[in-house]
Order: structure tokens, then C-alpha cells, then sequence
């Protein structure tokens, strides 16, 4: 969230990685969702 604009979802963000694959519940979806989710965290800390 770059100069407070809003992330798209995490398969348009990375294309590579299609909507339901299974790659979002191996190692590289997971470091992806965690870095957002750690990152969304932060933001809504600063509140």
C-alpha cells in the first residue's frame, strides 16, 4: 500500500501464480501472503 493506494488482490498482483493454484498454500504463496498481511498489520497500527 504505496502512497496509500489500495493493493490489488494477491493473483493480479502476482500473475505468475494463477488464482487458485495450488502455489498460494506452498512456500511462495505463503511468503507473499504473509509479507501483506504483516504489512496490512503495520498500517492499521498507525491509526
Amino acid at each position: 500500500m504505496k502512497d496509500g493506494k489500495m493493493m490489488p488482490p494477491l493473483w493480479l498482483a502476482y500473475p505468475e501464480i494463477e488464482r487458485y493454484s495450488i502455489g498460494w498454500r506452498m512456500v511462495m504463496g505463503k511468503i507473499i501472503c504473509l509479507s501483506f498481511l504483516t504489512g496490512w498489520t503495520l498500517f492499521l497500527g498507525r491509526k
